[in-house]
């Protein structure tokens, strides 16, 4: 008897090894399944974020290739400063209205250099409102600018402050017109009809 019971035992520990091993190969397995699908869920999402990157990636591009297009096209002077004033941005427009050659000419050059200095104090104050936010855009104010070899004009300047993400001034874009010919006209009529009495 003690030999059946030993050979009982025997056969019991061998059925809970077996009954052990084949939960956790089931566990195994049901961790290796989950695992597959948490790759393949992964490779899913990788791939859609990718591709989502990659469309944003190309709107962007679109999107600056339309904004440059714009800028380049204008027939008005577009510049963009920092907020020490300096040129970073400019199109062939500026360039030609302050007479430069190029626009790397003017690229890293003080804007304020370019407004008649009896109107510079007016200028420097209202670039101080724009980037302290007290007035961040501008629209058609007048100043007398003065060209590369000091000859002045008149010139209609609409501001505007850039923002960088955290809601901080990052610079200024500023759309420049020359309106001498129009103010020549305004002199004439007014000219005119004080004279014509």
């Amino acid at each position: 008897d003690l030999s059946a019971m030993l050979e009982l035992q025997r056969t019991q520990n061998v059925r809970a090894d077996e009954a052990s091993f084949h939960a956790s190969s089931a566990i195994i397995l049901g961790l290796s399944i989950a695992a597959v699908v948490l790759v393949v869920a992964l490779a899913i999402f990788g791939h859609r974020l990718i591709a989502e990157e990659s469309r944003m990636a190309e709107e962007g591009r679109q999107s600056d290739e339309e904004h440059r297009s714009i800028v380049e096209s204008s027939p008005d002077a577009i510049v963009v400063t920092d907020v020490e004033n300096r040129v970073t941005v400019a199109n062939q427009s500026a360039a030609d209205l302050f007479g430069f050659a190029s626009i790397s000419e003017m690229i890293g050059l003080d804007m304020i250099e370019f407004v008649a200095p009896d109107e510079r104090p007016r200028a420097l104050e209202a670039m101080r409102r724009r980037l302290a936010l007290e007035e961040p855009v501008s629209l058609n104010v007048e100043y007398r600018l003065k060209r590369r070899d000091g000859f002045e004009f008149h010139g209609a300047a609409s501001n505007a402050v850039l923002l960088d993400p955290k809601g901080h001034p990052r610079g200024m874009t500023r759309i420049i017109r020359d309106v001498s010919k129009r103010k020549q006209f305004e002199h004439e009529l007014t000219h005119q009809a004080t004279h014509d009495e």
